[in-house]
Order: C-alpha cells, then sequence, then structure tokens
C-alpha cells in the first residue's frame, strides 16, 4: 500500500493553456463504492498521475488536465 502525505507525488500543476480549461468546476462524478478512496488514489498514482492527501481521509489526485478530488458523500436518509 502506498503512503500519501499532503505534499503529493508529483509536481503537476493543470496546464489551463494547452487544454483550454475553465477556471470554475465543470465534471462531476461518482466512483463505485465498492472500492476505497486508497484504491481509487493507487490506482491513479500507478499510471502516473500525482496523490496527495486532502485531510485525513481524502484524497486529491492532480494531473495535466483534471484535478480529481476523492471524498465520500453522506447519503441522505429520506
Amino acid at each position: 500500500m502506498t503512503e500519501f502525505t499532503s505534499g503529493g507525488t508529483n509536481d503537476y500543476e493543470l496546464d489551463y493553456e494547452r487544454y483550454d480549461i475553465p477556471d470554475r468546476n465543470n465534471v462531476y462524478g461518482i466512483i463505485n463504492r465498492n472500492k476505497s478512496k486508497l484504491e481509487i488514489s493507487e490506482k491513479f498514482h500507478s499510471i502516473g498521475w500525482s496523490v496527495r492527501k486532502s485531510s485525513w481521509t481524502d484524497f486529491v489526485i492532480e494531473g495535466k488536465w483534471a484535478e480529481i478530488n476523492v471524498f465520500w458523500r453522506r447519503r441522505s436518509h429520506n
């Protein structure tokens, strides 16, 4: 298992000029919960993305064209 810190694993920065990235969120999604946040982060890290912890339990995955925040949203019980 990989040990991630808040410092990150690579020096990726979004390449705004090359990829025409907007200044606001433009994509939202859900990843199947049968994987842990650590497992998801390790998968991205294994293909070259930078990973850092954003809290005790959450992660930020960064590449040149995207930044992904990995956290669980609590479901409402209606």
